[in-house]
């Protein structure tokens, strides 16, 4: 029997100050999850127009110290443990999602990520 994917917490979503409908990107966020460094991407693709999602992978249960760019000790351990399809498919329903907004040009919607973000959007 197949795993069903247990859906996280809604993405992050930023929207562009102008009226839209927006191209919109679904940001993969790096190894650590959710911090500032993607919440700032995030933030400055906004001002530049762009619609964004940014899901939780780890489901909120990610690395404690998401800016611990100096020991990669703990988020070697949830990077190990993470659940790469259920990630994708996080990533992949934050795109039908934002497609679904009347604020957002469907046909105009992409993936980015970085690091681990990056290899679950390309699994997206």
């Amino acid at each position: 029997m197949a795993q069903r994917h247990q859906s996280g917490p809604p993405p992050i979503v930023e929207l562009p100050t102008t009226g839209g409908p927006h191209p919109a990107v679904v940001l993969g966020a790096e190894a650590y999850g959710i911090n500032p460094f993607i919440r700032g991407i995030q933030q400055q693709l906004s001002q530049l127009g762009y619609a964004t999602a940014l899901p939780d992978y780890y489901h909120g249960a990610g690395p404690k110290n998401v800016e611990a760019y100096d020991d990669f000790t703990e988020v070697l351990d949830y990077m190990a443990a993470l659940d790469f399809t259920c990630g994708a498919r996080d990533l992949a329903s934050a795109v039908d999602m934002l497609r679904a907004r009347p604020d957002v040009d469907p046909r105009r919607v992409s993936l980015w990520g970085y690091c681990t973000g990056a290899t679950l959007a390309w699994l997206a």
